[in-house]
């Protein structure tokens, strides 16, 4: 696909040459009746210029601002600042080792989750908070509660720090969610930090899904179809709910398609639930989740952005005892006078 309009790589081919208008658009016809019409009339400028020693595609690419992303984009181009470096983390898929990395990236008031794949993590070794990036070649999947991510693969690049890049975060660079006990969360935090064992999996919510937007498909006498891009060869999807107990309190958290995926990569586990509670029940986790209000059922909830089961555990039931310690401390700081 060319993303520069005829007129744009007309003026590119004019300016480097200093030919007439005239006298390329004549070539261009002569190229067009030459190939019976099987070449586009940009394309057919193409070929002209470069015919002419002019390289007027050398460094195009299709940059997207991160609010104009949407599911089902594919080589796409984003730049922005890096807000978090994630830790990459390893798997095994139908016998498999794999291998994934993310990264938060900002734009103005905006954030994207970009994760690299297998051998793509090894383009995300050197870059650290606080670099602006340029990736080209991406494609966009839906994520976390219908946002959007963009994925990296092996034909995915990116430039560090480009010339003439400048980047405004509005806001400033997003800090890191506090750690909290789950008896310490509120309905009015945000982003938070939790460290728990998983003591309850519910039946995953599977669906079949548009494998351009991610929507639920729908039966119809065709086949199954999506109301924006018709009949379509279903994709799986889930939604895992798990209860999350740190001896404070339980809480529910939901992981969404892509962090399902991330916590539990064998997709073929998600169909049968048995084996599915037998790997996860009795894990220790970590999480980085959104607090969820749910008022139908007067609950708080946490909605999943990121976890690991591959934790620390001393490191983190240190963490917590401090919590706990802390909170104690203010209980017996706010108790009645005479009240041990």
């Amino acid at each position: 696909m060319i993303y520069a309009s005829y007129e744009d790589l007309l003026n590119r081919v004019l300016q480097e040459t200093g030919l007439q208008r005239e006298d390329v658009e004549k070539r261009v016809q002569e190229k067009l009746d030459e190939l019976s019409g099987l070449v586009s009339r940009e394309g057919a400028l193409l070929i002209v210029a470069n015919d002419l020693g002019v390289k007027v595609l050398q460094d195009d690419y299709r940059l997207v601002p991160l609010d104009q992303l949407k599911p089902g984009m594919r080589d796409v181009t984003i730049q922005g600042k890096v807000l978090a470096v994630y830790e990459p983390r390893s798997f095994t898929r139908n016998e498999q080792e794999g291998r994934v990395q993310s990264l938060l990236l900002g734009e103005g008031s905006h954030r994207v989750r970009v994760s690299a794949w297998h051998t793509a993590t090894d383009k995300l070794a050197s870059i650290k908070p606080g670099d602006i990036i340029r990736i080209k070649n991406a494609y966009t999947r839906q994520g976390l509660n219908g946002s959007v991510e963009v994925h990296l693969n092996e034909r995915s690049s990116i430039d560090v720090n480009p010339e003439g890049v400048e980047i405004t975060i509005e806001g400033g660079v997003q800090r890191e969610a506090p750690r909290k006990r789950l008896a310490d969360v509120t309905k009015d935090d945000g982003l938070i930090d939790v460290f728990g064992t998983i003591v309850q999996v519910f039946d995953p919510y599977l669906f079949p899904a548009c494998p351009e937007c991610n929507k639920k498909l729908r039966e119809t006498p065709e086949g199954l179809a999506c109301d924006v891009h018709g009949v379509q060869e279903p994709q799986q999807r889930g939604i895992l709910t798990v209860y999350v107990d740190d001896n404070s309190a339980a809480l529910r958290a939901v992981f969404f398609h892509e962090q399902f995926k991330r916590l539990v990569p064998d997709e073929q586990l998600w169909q049968d639930s048995g084996k599915l509670k037998e790997d996860l029940l009795g894990s220790f986790i970590r999480l980085t989740a959104r607090v969820r209000y749910n008022e139908a059922y007067d609950r708080i909830e946490l909605i999943v952005q990121d976890a690991t089961r591959d934790v620390n555990v001393d490191e983190e039931l240190r963490k917590l005892e401090a919590l706990e310690r802390e909170a104690k401390g203010e209980q017996r700081e706010g108790s009645p006078a005479g009240e041990a």
